[in-house]
């Protein structure tokens, strides 16, 4: 059993929380940070469970510095940095909620840091744990289905208007604070659908495919600084091509879909559960599906990997290609462009406020068949973004990109 803190007690962060709890087999809570402006059920579950709760971070990690040998961090995108940076050098292992953080330069710094003291980094990406992605990188991996030549990926949601307006950060490039965040479809709830693709395409177990060149296009019809829709192209080093086509403003609910085109097969990998391989040769079709929580996976492997010392699935540095394409992204579509008020539709979904995109899901159907960004199948509000070299980009925003508002 691994004695653990936690930094987050709300929404996202309690439901982590419970899963602790009910994981009691392989963690002990030994005390929790909570924000007091923020005290709700999660924060009432460990008062409830006589867990030792902290109203900031410094003050948490003095207090269980003998008690604690790991550190879950489930808070703002915008805090990433700033917690898994404190907890490494109080020489405390981090357990990180996705995205790792915002930039590349503060990816780069925590890879640094972990050499330095010898603490390590796990990204809680759950699906890059779950059995169905491990078996297809794997047999990936192999060269059974020969080399990845193209990744496609779709995936048309729905967010009320609320969504957006539900803490500071969210929608945000950056913080008034200055903290950048870069929340979106690309850096938030979709960051999975990306992460899952560039881990796909890498051509090796322990690697995502690193981008040479991004190109994408950004948009918005929420009231935010960032993207709700997003239409990227990543060419690899290792000659894969990688298409994504992304948005919350979808007037029906599309789940994921990613089409891994290799050179003797074709996979097809759906709401992260399903999968379906169909051969070149005649072969039969092979179906696999995921029925575990990936979550609860998650967890459980991360522990198991923390006290056998193995190395973890998804360790810090494996996540830089997915900061590098996000950072790639902004710089080469600048400024999300608003979509114009004539292809917006204002409506309500289970009694609260949504704002959609009209025919936004045969648009973006037709982009990921046809493997193309928005701009290419002459959507009337897309516009093109610059492409971005990334081979020897370190720091984001790029020289010539500017932020300031």
């Amino acid at each position: 059993m691994i004695p653990v803190a936690v930094i987050g007690t709300e929404g996202y962060a309690f439901q982590q929380l419970e899963r602790i709890f009910f994981l009691n087999h392989y963690f002990q809570v030994v005390g929790v940070c909570s924000e007091p402006n923020r005290r709700e059920k999660g924060y009432q579950f460990c008062v409830e469970r006589k867990i030792d709760v902290f109203e900031d971070v410094k003050g948490l990690l003095e207090a269980v510095r003998s008690k604690a040998k790991a550190v879950f961090i489930f808070t703002g995108i915008d805090s990433h940095y700033q917690y898994a940076r404190q907890c490494l050098e109080n020489g405390f292992e981090v357990f990180l909620e996705k995205p790792p953080v915002p930039t590349i330069q503060q990816i780069d710094d925590l890879i640094a840091l972990e050499s330095q003291t010898g603490r390590r980094v796990a990204v809680l990406f759950q699906y890059l744990y779950s059995g169905i992605v491990q078996t297809l990188k794997r047999r990936i991996v192999s060269g059974e289905f020969g080399q990845v030549r193209r990744v496609r990926s779709l995936a048309a949601w729905q967010r009320p208007d609320a969504y957006f307006r539900r803490n500071h950060w969210c929608g945000t490039v950056r913080t008034f604070g200055g903290e950048w965040v870069l929340d979106g479809t690309l850096n938030n709830p979709q960051a999975h659908v990306l992460s899952n693709s560039l881990y796909l395409a890498g051509s090796e177990m322990d690697q995502m495919a690193y981008p040479l060149v991004v190109e994408a296009e950004l948009y918005r019809v929420h009231e935010i600084e960032s993207e709700d829709t997003s239409s990227m192209r990543i060419v690899c080093e290792n000659g894969c091509v990688l298409i994504h086509n992304t948005t919350l403003c979808s007037t029906s609910e599309v789940r994921s879909e990613t089409v891994v085109e290799c050179e003797r097969a074709t996979i097809t990998y759906r709401n992260f559960n399903q999968a379906q391989i169909v051969f070149k040769d005649g072969r039969q079709t092979e179906f696999l599906e995921e029925a575990e929580d990936p979550r609860m996976g998650m967890l459980k492997d991360v522990a198991a990997c923390f006290e056998s010392g193995r190395a973890y699935k998804v360790p810090l540095v494996l996540c830089r290609p997915f900061t590098l394409c996000v950072n790639g992204a902004f710089d080469s579509s600048g400024q999300p462009a608003d979509i114009d008020p004539a292809h917006v539709v204002k409506s309500r979904h289970n009694g609260m406020p949504i704002t959609l995109i009209k025919d936004i899901v045969p648009i973006m159907q037709r982009a990921h068949a046809s493997s193309q960004l928005l701009s290419e199948i002459q959507v009337p509000w897309a516009r093109r973004g610059r492409p971005i070299v990334m081979k020897e980009y370190s720091s984001f925003p790029g020289p010539r990109v500017s932020w300031e508002s």
